[in-house]
């Protein structure tokens, strides 16, 4: 929410009408994209899930995945990026928005070396590319 131009308790009133945050001017654009990301942060689903997408199991609460009883090792990037799409299953991603998911100020690249690893470990039929848009987790 933008800071009103006059008012007695712009902070008081921003909260009575649903904001979680508010920024006064002037204002840093670093404060403002802190501020930004702690508000996503607080938005994300609870992780406290396990899910099932074809025959593999996501264990997020525990950071782990089966394949039957076979534990499959991913790093902890790796996991995010995998329960998150599996999470929106069928949804493309693209690589600002997973680079975004593991909290990552890298380039996009990254995410396909990430992406590579992962179908190497899960298997390439798990993660799906959408030409010139990003990736998707398979939708059964």
């Amino acid at each position: 929410m933008w800071p009103a131009p006059s008012g007695a308790t712009p902070t008081c009133r921003s909260s009575c009408i649903g904001a979680d945050d508010y920024i006064t001017k002037p204002f840093s654009p670093r404060e403002l994209v802190a501020r930004v990301r702690a508000v996503l942060r607080r938005a994300r689903p609870n992780s406290g899930e396990t899910f099932r997408v074809d025959d593999l199991v996501i264990d997020v609460p525990r950071m782990r995945i089966t394949r039957g009883e076979d534990p499959i090792e991913l790093t902890p990037t790796e996991f995010q990026i995998v329960a998150t799409m599996a999470r929106h299953a069928g949804r493309v991603f693209t690589r600002s928005q997973l680079l975004d998911v593991i909290s990552a100020e890298s380039f996009d690249r990254a995410v396909d070396s990430h992406i590579k690893n992962i179908r190497k470990k899960l298997g390439a039929r798990y993660v799906q590319s959408v030409y010139g848009i990003g990736y998707k987790f398979i939708d059964v």
